[in-house]
């Protein structure tokens, strides 16, 4: 529930499993950690939630955020370049009470998926919601 990531401290977050399995997500923490990385900017790690649950947690070693890939241009870069396009969705971030992290939340219609690969740069792609 969204009130167990409320109500958790900076510490608490930062103690969060790493995810066991990749699964598609519709919001997620932005937790500061207490390393630098080698740009000299903090690292993150981040904690995957669908429907305000917890999955899990990822990186831990990051210093950079692409949203919806590396320049924006969603899982379909070659179309997006062709039309000057890509699909439109409902951002929003707030800042959880007690630990002060910010929250990244997309609207109902889409999720978001991880990059086949986090390093440095912690990417993942918007994509509509499979109708059920």
């Amino acid at each position: 529930m969204i009130d167990e990531v409320m109500n958790m401290t900076l510490e608490e977050l930062q103690n969060v499993e790493t995810i066991k399995k990749r699964s598609d997500f519709n919001s997620f923490v932005i937790v500061p950690m207490n390393d630098n990385h080698d740009s000299g900017f903090r690292t993150m790690m981040f904690i995957l939630l669908l429907d305000n649950e917890i999955l899990g947690a990822v990186s831990g070693w990051s210093d950079v955020i692409h949203v919806n890939g590396v320049g924006g241009y969603g899982l379909d870069v070659e179309n997006a370049l062709k039309t000057q396009k890509v699909q439109r969705v409902s951002m929003s971030m707030d800042c959880l009470p007690v630990s002060g992290c910010m929250r990244f939340f997309i609207d109902n219609d889409h999720v978001m998926e991880l990059d086949g690969f986090i390093g440095s740069d912690f990417v993942f792609y918007f994509k509509r919601k499979e109708s059920k």
